[in-house]
C-alpha cells in the first residue's frame, strides 16, 4: 500500500509539471474576474490621461554649424594672411570641436549673457509653470554683483501688491519694494522692474518663485544635455541638440552656444598675432632709441668738426669699402634680430613666439666665411620649429577648455613644448656663433681696408662709422615697421573657423508621447490585473475547483457534495429530496460501480487535515446506503478526535478501542444509529493513548472478520492521513478508500 501511495506520488509530481501552465484555466480566472479587469483598464487610461494633460512636455531643438578641418577639407571663407607670412595657423579637428561645445568653459559665458541662473515659476492649481519670456517683470543684479556671490541655491517669492509696489519673501522676511528700485536682499543688491503691459494684468493672489542657481552649477547642467556629433565621417558638419521645457529657450541657448563658440574662437586665432605685434612693439621702441642716439651724434659731431660736406676722397674709399660694410650690415642686423629673439624667450616663456621676423631676402643674403654654413641655411628649420611651438602651445589651450593640466596628454604637449624651446635655443646659439665668426671676419677685412686708407682724414673716417651705424639702425627699423604691418593686416583678416548652417530650430514635442502614453496605460490597466490574478492562482495552495484535482492526479471523481450549513449532521433521510441528498445518492451509485461484486463491502474514508468533512461525509453515506436497504455499519475509528457519536448523540463511554483490549464483546459495542434501522455505529470509545498500536491488535482483525459477515456495506471513519499512520494501518481491511478534499480549505 505504502509503494502504491508512494508511485501516485511521483506521478502527481509529473503531472503537475505538465499542467502547471494551463491556458483554460487561466482563461476561465480571468473570465470569472471579468470586471476587475475592465475596472483596471479604465482606471489606467483615466491616470493615462490624467498624466498627459499635467506632465511638462520635452522639445528637441536642433542646430547646425560647419566647422574647419584640416583632415576633412572643411576649410571655411577666405585663406588667411597667417599662411603667407609664416605665422601658426590654427589647426582643429571635428572631435576636438565636438568635446569644446559640450565645455562648461563656453556654456558659463552663454550662462551669463542669457541669465539662465535665474528661473521663474508661478503656481497653478494642479502644478507649477515655468515662465520665460512672457514675465510681467525683470530680475537683474546690481552693476557690482558677481557671480562667485552665489554659492548655493537661493528662492525668493514675489508678490504684486499694485501696479506700483511689489513684495519679496527673503528667508521668512517680507520685504516690500517700489518696482524699478534697488533692493537689498541676502544674496545682495537687485533691481526688479515691471514690464507695464504685462503688470496690469498680474494677480494680487499670484505669487512668482525666483530660483537662483550658481552659475557653474547652471553652466554643467545645460553642458551635460547638450549633444554634439558629426554628421557623418566625410563631413566637418557637427549637429548639436538640447532637450528643453521651454523650445524658445533652448533656442536662444544654442544659437547663443554657436555665437560664443565663434567669437572665442577668433580670439585664439589671433593669439599668436597679438604677441607677435606685442614683440615687434618692443623691438621698435628699442630700435628707434638707438637710431636717435647715433642721429644725436651724428649731429653733435658735425656741429663740433664743422662738416657740411664729405670729400671726393671719402667718396672713393667708400667706394671701395662698399662691398664688406654692406655685407657687414646685414650679418650685423641678423645678430641683432638672433639676440632680440634670445631674449624674448627668456622673459616670455609661456608665450608663443614670432616667426619669421628676420626672413627678409635682403638681410639673409648668405655669405660663406671660413667655410661656415650661412645663416639662411638654418632659417627654414628655425621658422619651422617656431611653428611648431606655437602649435603644440595653441593645441594645449583647447585642451585645457574640457581638462586639467594633470591630462596625460597636457602633459605629453608641456613635454614636447619643453624640447622645442631647447631645440630653438640650441639653434639661436649655433646661428650666433656663425654670425659672430662671420662679423669677426668681416671687420678684420674691414680694418685692413682702413689701414689701406690711413691717408683719409681722421674727421672723414669718424664720419665714415657713424654713418655706418645709422645705416644698421635705419634698415633694422624700417624691417621691422614693415613686418608690423603685415601681420596687422593678417590679424584683421582673421575669422572663425566655423560657420552656421542651420541656426537653432525646435521641432514638436519628443516627450511625452501621446499615443505611447495610453497604449501603455491600456496594456498596464489589461495585463495587471491579469497578471494579479495569474499569481493569485498560482500561490493559492488550496483546492479551489475540480480541475484542480484532475490536473495533478489520475484518481477518479466519484462525487461532488455541496455545502452544508445546518447544525443536524444527518442531511439525507427516507424522504429527503434536495439537492445535497441527490448528491449523496449519485456518490452511493458511483461506489457500485467501484465495489462490483458482493465480497467488496468496506469503505474507508480520510483525508489531509481535520475539517475537512470526513464524519459528516460518513455519516450521511452510511444513511443513503441504509434507506436503500442495505445492512451498514457506520466504524468510528478517528481514534482521537471522535465526531460521529457527538453528532449522532450516542455514547462514546464503550466503544472500540474497550473492544480491542478486550474488556467487552463486539455484539456490546455496535449500536443502533437512531437514523435508520438499517444503520448501525460502532463509536471509538474512550481516546487512547496509543491508537496506532491499537489498531494493529488481533483483535482488529477478528473484529473485521465478523462485521464482513454481518453486515452489507462498512463505512469507516478514519484519522487524516496526512497527520498520522491509523488510516495506513487500517487501510488493509477496506476494499476502497475515499479521499476526502474540501473546496478552499485543502491544500494542494
Amino acid at each position: 500500500m505504502k509503494e502504491a501511495i508512494n508511485q501516485e506520488l511521483m506521478e502527481n509530481d509529473i503531472r503537475t509539471e505538465q499542467s502547471s501552465f494551463d491556458i483554460k484555466k487561466i482563461i476561465g480566472s480571468i473570465l470569472r474576474n471579468w470586471y476587475w479587469v475592465v475596472g483596471c483598464v479604465i482606471l489606467s487610461l483615466f491616470i493615462g490621461n490624467l498624466y498627459l494633460r499635467y506632465c511638462t512636455p520635452l522639445y528637441s531643438i536642433s542646430s547646425k554649424i560647419l566647422v574647419k578641418d584640416d583632415r576633412r577639407g572643411g576649410n571655411v571663407g577666405v585663406e588667411t594672411q597667417f599662411d603667407n607670412l609664416g605665422l601658426m595657423v590654427s589647426r582643429s579637428t571635428v572631435e576636438n570641436e565636438v568635446e569644446i561645445f559640450k565645455s562648461a568653459i563656453l556654456m558659463k559665458d552663454v550662462v551669463r549673457d542669457l541669465h539662465l541662473n535665474i528661473r521663474y515659476f508661478i503656481s497653478g492649481r494642479v502644478k507649477t509653470v515655468e515662465l520665460y519670456n512672457y514675465l510681467p517683470f525683470k530680475f537683474s543684479f546690481a552693476p557690482t554683483w558677481q557671480d562667485s556671490m552665489i554659492t548655493k541655491p537661493v528662492s525668493y517669492i514675489l508678490t504684486c501688491k499694485n501696479k506700483t509696489h511689489f513684495s519679496i519673501l527673503d528667508r521668512g522676511k517680507k520685504v516690500v519694494g517700489k518696482w524699478g528700485d534697488t533692493v537689498m536682499l541676502s544674496i545682495g543688491s537687485v533691481v526688479i522692474e515691471s514690464v507695464p503691459y504685462l503688470t496690469k494684468n498680474m494677480n494680487p493672489l499670484d505669487q512668482y518663485l525666483i530660483n537662483i542657481m550658481p552659475v557653474g552649477v547652471t553652466a554643467y547642467n545645460y553642458a551635460s544635455r547638450i549633444s554634439a556629433t558629426a554628421i557623418n565621417p566625410k563631413v566637418s558638419i557637427i549637429n548639436l541638440t538640447l532637450v528643453d521645457q521651454i523650445p524658445e529657450r533652448g533656442q536662444n541657448v544654442l544659437d547663443k552656444l554657436m555665437e560664443v563658440y565663434m567669437r572665442n574662437n577668433v580670439s585664439q586665432r589671433n593669439m599668436v598675432a597679438n604677441n607677435t605685434i606685442s614683440f615687434i612693439d618692443d623691438r621698435l621702441g628699442n630700435v628707434g632709441e638707438d637710431l636717435s642716439g647715433i642721429e644725436n651724434e651724428i649731429e653733435q659731431f658735425k656741429k663740433s668738426n664743422k662738416v657740411t660736406d664729405i670729400a671726393e676722397n671719402t667718396k672713393i674709399l667708400l667706394a671701395n669699402s662698399s662691398d664688406y660694410n654692406k655685407k657687414l650690415t646685414e650679418l650685423e642686423v641678423q645678430y641683432s634680430v638672433l639676440l632680440s629673439i634670445e631674449e624674448y624667450m627668456r622673459n616670455n616663456s609661456n608665450k608663443t613666439l614670432p616667426v619669421s621676423v628676420f626672413n627678409e631676402p635682403s638681410i639673409n643674403a648668405g655669405i660663406v666665411a671660413n667655410g661656415s654654413a650661412p645663416v639662411a641655411t638654418q632659417e627654414g628649420i628655425f621658422n619651422e620649429q617656431i611653428t611648431r611651438y606655437n602649435s603644440l602651445l595653441k593645441q594645449k589651450s583647447e585642451l585645457m577648455l574640457t581638462n586639467t593640466s594633470s591630462n596625460p596628454m597636457i602633459v605629453v604637449i608641456d613635454q614636447q613644448l619643453d624640447m622645442l624651446r631647447n631645440e630653438i635655443k640650441n639653434i639661436l646659439a649655433s646661428s650666433k656663433r656663425e654670425l659672430e665668426t662671420k662679423i669677426k671676419a668681416y671687420k678684420e677685412k674691414s680694418k685692413a681696408i682702413g689701414d689701406e686708407i690711413t691717408g683719409v682724414p681722421t674727421k672723414q673716417r669718424i664720419f665714415l662709422e657713424f654713418t655706418r651705424k645709422e645705416n644698421i639702425k635705419q634698415e633694422l627699423y624700417l624691417y621691422l615697421l614693415k613686418k608690423k604691418e603685415e601681420v596687422a593686416i593678417s590679424r584683421s583678416s582673421t575669422v572663425s573657423n566655423a560657420r552656421i548652417i542651420d541656426a537653432a530650430k525646435a521641432g514638436g514635442a519628443i516627450s511625452p508621447n501621446n499615443s505611447k502614453i495610453m497604449y501603455t496605460s491600456f496594456l498596464i490597466g489589461l495585463l495587471l490585473p491579469i497578471l494579479i490574478i495569474y499569481l493569485r492562482g498560482m500561490l493559492d495552495n488550496r483546492i479551489i475547483n475540480k480541475e484542480d484535482i484532475t490536473s495533478n492526479t489520475g484518481i477518479p471523481i466519484i462525487g461532488e457534495i455541496g455545502h452544508y450549513s445546518d447544525d443536524n449532521a444527518v442531511a439525507v433521510h427516507t424522504n429527503s429530496r434536495s439537492q445535497l441528498a441527490e448528491q449523496f445518492r449519485a456518490l452511493r451509485t458511483n461506489l457500485q460501480f467501484i465495489l462490483s461484486s458482493s465480497d467488496k463491502k468496506c469503505i474507508m474514508l480520510t483525508s489531509s487535515m481535520s475539517g475537512e468533512g470526513k464524519s459528516f461525509i460518513a455519516i450521511n453515506l452510511a444513511s443513503t446506503m441504509a434507506i436503500s436497504g442495505k445492512r451498514v455499519l457506520l466504524m468510528e475509528m478517528d481514534l482521537r478526535k471522535p465526531k460521529i457519536s457527538k453528532n449522532l448523540g450516542i455514547d462514546n463511554g464503550i466503544g472500540f478501542s474497550n473492544y480491542a483490549i478486550g474488556q467487552v464483546e463486539l455484539n456490546q459495542v455496535i449500536v443502533p444509529s437512531g437514523v435508520n434501522e438499517n444503520l448501525f455505529v460502532l463509536p471509538s470509545g474512550p481516546v487512547p493513548p496509543n491508537p496506532s498500536e491499537l489498531v494493529m491488535l488481533e483483535r482488529v482483525d477478528t473484529m473485521f472478520e465478523k462485521v464482513r459477515k454481518d453486515f452489507d456495506y462498512i463505512i469507516i471513519d478514519t484519522a487524516p492521513i496526512g497527520l498520522v499512520t491509523d488510516a495506513q494501518l487500517i487501510s488493509r481491511f477496506t476494499d476502497s478508500v475515499l479521499y476526502v478534499v474540501r473546496h478552499a480549505y485543502t491544500f494542494k
